[in-house]
């Protein structure tokens, strides 16, 4: 089976991106009531303080 590697450095379009979206509208949700909240993040220092952030609350086991 041939996998992909992730590419850290390849940029979503803005035509996936507008795909993307209007998916996540169509998609279905318990009884239409749960909401979602979706982050686009584009600057890469953004991304990575998230990633720090988000490193950093994950419980050591």
């Amino acid at each position: 089976m041939l996998q992909k590697k992730f590419d850290p450095n390849r940029k979503v379009s803005n035509q996936d991106i507008s795909t993307l979206k209007r998916a996540i509208q169509l998609a279905p949700s318990s009884y239409g009531f749960q909401l979602y909240k979706i982050i686009i993040v584009k600057d890469q220092a953004t991304k990575e303080s998230l990633v720090k952030t988000l490193l950093l609350s994950v419980p050591s086991s």
